[in-house]
């Protein structure tokens, strides 16, 4: 509609409303000032007009303040009970228009000549309402009557301006700017719909790649912890309703650290990219593969036992048979598998979680490839923390014993040396093997004072065997807490003077493992020991990060392989190709090479035709307490003979 402000401007407003996506938002409001239009009809029709606006609508400071912004003169005073704030031009003198106003307001709707000099006029109103149709003012029109137009027909031209004013230029007018403004808004409408169509695709686009980094890993492609943990909770809740047990497996690789300082990360990060691959490959399609972080993997394997468990076991090994060829250089990858199972093993996510980290460890510490997570190897379970104390206490009170495994000569047929292997007798728990305290030793400290008493025993032992005549070496393990230790080298000269027992019947032994943790401070004890005549034996070799030349630096007199290689050869030919070649090359060292693991014949005769020296295993006998151990000794077809095993580590 048309709007008179109070400082006589005239404003044709239109509302439009504003939808998007057919929803209404809100609405525009368009304004255009229209003075002009009255100047222009006035212009062609050849009349004056005025606006007369009732003060009794006004306020006369509101007034007064705007007509002063605009430029002009107030007037308020110039007529009675109305103001003359626009007119487009002066045809009247103000007193001839303030009588013409005043009859006017008497009559309305009269229709007044008059004259000024020589020019005649007819002078009409209209009267202005607003939206309640109450009457705020007048439009005056004043027409110049004198040329050739008698009085009627200037009222029918007066009345025609007056049609023409309000039915053609107020409606045209409107409606050309109603029409401008709608297409304007139309164009505006589509431009925000577009715009918003695009911000939110843009939006919903970058929510989901935020969503996306948020739970995966950015290396290999794999959910994350995040994720991981989000999807075992949801497992849990889904078991617990439907009954149904599942399986976590924690993945972590053996040798990511020795990739990383000796290839670079690059190709670390390479070879977790395809590990992960290999695992999508092996998996089946419902199994959740996620990558927490470093070389860790974990599987998920819904509506799954034991049996689906192992099957599993045996897919992800198997993945990581062939080696990982990473720019023409070929990376062999082991890994140690943890697996628990939901309820059997913890109802929460983070019980779960941190039982597969142990039994994951229990696989990497026995080189087994695999465990099932026990309570009794946990080492933050009740039951342990109480062996700590315990074994505090076993030391001193005597609850630990030996039990001595005989190592045979395979060219004579006879028992050169025996392996020592400690035992718990717990008073409550009986007989403990050695996987269940040495980490709780070697993580409290007491694998020290262990190992003193181990070798106490083991040479006390020796020196009744050297009084019966039995000349054997006894061999004993070290930890890597013992070849950091300043103390051994004195502490076992001590031993062996007191059992007057010769250096050269002590066999050391010490893992690739231990010595490439601190290879100086390992060193320079190991070549403290020598100077003594000690004997020095690497076991388990195969399984660490070592080399057959890096064992050429050592002062060592022999080589355990693996008990895993020795197994596993019956089963293929790569394995007994590499016993074939540790024994050759450790041939060429001048170390003599033993055998562990060797459980029936067919074994011993495979040993022999790769050229072993030694063999230790079941096929010989089971570790046993010293007595049982003479007793055997004194009838088995295994003779000891003090000779042949001093020229046996001699040759070595």
């Amino acid at each position: 509609g048309v709007e008179l402000d109070p400082a006589g401007q005239l404003v044709l407003r239109a509302v439009l409303p504003v939808r998007i996506n057919k929803r209404l938002r809100g609405y525009v409001e368009v304004g255009e000032n229209i003075n002009y239009l009255f100047q222009q009809v006035a212009a062609i029709a050849q009349v004056d007009l005025y606006i007369g606006l009732a003060k009794q609508n006004l306020s006369r400071s509101q007034w007064e303040r705007q007509v002063h912004q605009r430029g002009g003169l107030p007037g308020w005073d110039q007529y009675p009970g109305l103001v003359v704030p626009y007119q487009t031009r002066s045809l009247l003198p103000k007193q001839q228009l303030e009588q013409v106003i005043r009859q006017l307001q008497q009559d309305p709707l009269k229709v007044i000549s008059t004259s000024v000099a020589d020019n005649h006029f007819r002078i009409g109103q209209i009267p202005l309402q607003d939206k309640r149709h109450h009457i705020v003012g007048y439009l005056l029109v004043t027409e110049d009557v004198t040329a050739r137009y008698n009085d009627t027909i200037g009222a029918i031209k007066i009345m025609s301006v007056v049609a023409l004013l309000v039915g053609l230029g107020l409606t045209g007018l409107f409606y050309i700017i109603l029409g401008r403004a709608e297409n304007q808004m139309s164009k505006w409408r589509e431009k925000v719909a577009e715009e918003s169509q695009a911000r939110a695709a843009i939006q919903e686009r970058h929510i989901k790649e935020l969503e996306y980094l948020a739970t995966h890993d950015s290396l290999t492609g794999l959910p994350n912890r995040k994720r991981l943990d989000n999807r075992i909770n949801q497992a849990i809740v889904q078991a617990s309703r439907e009954k149904e047990p599942f399986v976590v497996m924690l993945l972590d690789l053996d040798r990511l650290g020795e990739i990383n300082d000796t290839l670079g990360h690059e190709v670390g990060d390479a070879v977790l990219r395809e590990v992960a691959d290999r695992l999508r490959a092996a998996m089946c399609e419902s199994c959740f593969i996620s990558h927490p972080g470093g070389g860790e993997f974990v599987i998920l394997l819904l509506s799954a036992g034991a049996r689906q468990a192992m099957a599993a076991v045996r897919r992800a090994q198997k993945a990581f048979e062939a080696p990982v060829d990473i720019n023409e250089v070929k990376i062999d990858i082991g890994v140690s598998i943890g697996v628990v199972a939901f309820p059997d093993h913890g109802t929460d996510t983070s019980l779960l979680m941190r039982r597969a980290d142990v039994a994951m460890r229990q696989a990497k510490q026995r080189k087994s490839g695999f465990a099932v997570y026990k309570s009794e190897s946990d080492p933050y379970s009740v039951r342990r923390l109480k062996l700590v104390g315990d074994l505090r206490r076993a030391i001193s009170a005597g609850e630990l014993v030996l039990h001595y495994q005989p190592q045979i000569n395979i060219a004579q047929r006879d028992i050169i040396g025996v392996e020592a292997l400690v035992r718990w007798q717990h008073p409550q728990q009986g007989l403990l093997p050695p996987f269940e305290f040495i980490p709780l030793a070697e993580q409290t400290g007491l694998i020290r004072p262990l190992t003193v008493w181990a070798i106490n025993q083991a040479l006390q032992q020796a020196s009744v065997w050297g009084l019966q005549g039995y000349k054997m070496t006894v061999s004993v393990n070290l930890s890597v807490h013992n070849l950091l230790d300043k103390d051994l080298p004195g502490q076992v000269q001590r031993l062996l003077k007191k059992w007057k027992v010769p250096p050269e019947r002590l066999v050391l032994e010490i893992t690739e493992s231990n010595l490439m943790l601190e290879p100086d401070v390992a060193l320079a004890t190991l070549k403290k020991l020598q100077d003594m005549d000690v004997a020095l034996s690497v076991d388990d070799f195969g399984t660490g990060y070592s080399s057959l030349a890096y064992l050429k630096t050592l002062p060592v007199s022999e080589l355990k392989i693996d008990r895993s290689f020795v197994q596993e050869m019956m089963q293929g030919e790569s394995d007994a190709k590499i016993v074939h070649l540790i024994a050759n090359l450790s041939h060429n060292l001048g170390l003599t090479v033993v055998a562990e693991g060797v459980e029936d014949e067919a074994t011993w005769d495979k040993i022999a035709d790769l050229g072993c020296d030694v063999v230790q295993g079941y096929y010989i006998c089971k570790p046993m307490p010293p007595k049982e151990l003479s007793a055997w000794m004194m009838t088995t077809h295994w003779k000891p003979d003090s000779s042949k095993a001093q020229l046996s580590h001699q040759a070595g």
